[in-house]
């Protein structure tokens, strides 16, 4: 395996650069997927990037004595419209004003 740094510029972002076997690219596919597995908020946060965009944030509350684990998802009143149509394309029933988000 093989790695490159290459510095930006002032109109750029800094660049990593990874070679790998073939094989290794498969064990790296599988110890990713195997780590979203335990972790289910990064999987969301995944899923939900692949979706509506870039900045969605998955924050997980552990359960307390009196309730229930919590996922809390903060995204912009863009992102919740996009997922709302995404979940519902054929209903435009929820006013995007009615969308809480964070």
């Amino acid at each position: 395996m093989s790695a490159d740094i290459e510095p930006a510029c002032e109109h750029e972002v800094d660049r990593l650069t990874i070679g790998m076997s073939l094989e290794q690219a498969h064990r790296l596919t599988q110890r990713l997927l195997l780590a979203e597995v335990a972790d289910p908020t990064a999987r969301l946060q995944r899923l939900l990037g692949k979706t509506v965009g870039t900045g969605v944030h998955v924050a997980s509350k552990p359960k307390n004595t009196s309730g229930c684990d919590r996922l809390t998802i903060t995204l912009s009143p863009e992102q919740g419209r996009h997922l709302t149509h995404r979940l519902a394309p054929d209903s435009d029933a929820i006013p995007a004003h009615e969308l809480t988000t964070h």
